[in-house]
């Protein structure tokens, strides 16, 4: 899986976009990605390695999906996701 360029998340599409570096609001804590809801964008960190930014999208993608669908989930629990569809894609061609 290539990083797409939008990811469309129910109703919205969402702009990927990758920057040489990634923080926080704050400006000190380094993000590996981030979803601006109201602007419809993900951000990717761009240091991240091809397979890590992957799961980065996917981790993302999820927040957006849990946050439409009114939701709450633990960061933990995004995470968790994120990897599991990762390597059910990977290990299933068909599914890709």
């Amino acid at each position: 899986m290539e990083i797409p360029c939008v990811i469309r998340l129910g109703p919205r599409d969402f702009t990927v976009t990758v920057l040489d570096r990634l923080v926080d609001s704050d400006g000190g804590k380094k993000l590996d990605g981030h979803i601006k809801y109201s602007e419809c964008e993900i951000e990717i960190d761009g240091k991240l390695s091809g397979q890590a930014a992957k799961q980065v999208v996917w981790h993302e993608a999820l927040h957006g999906l849990v946050v439409m669908l009114g939701q709450e989930m633990e960061e933990s629990k995004i995470d968790a996701l994120a990897y599991g569809i990762m390597q059910v894609l990977r290990d299933n061609e068909y599914l890709r």
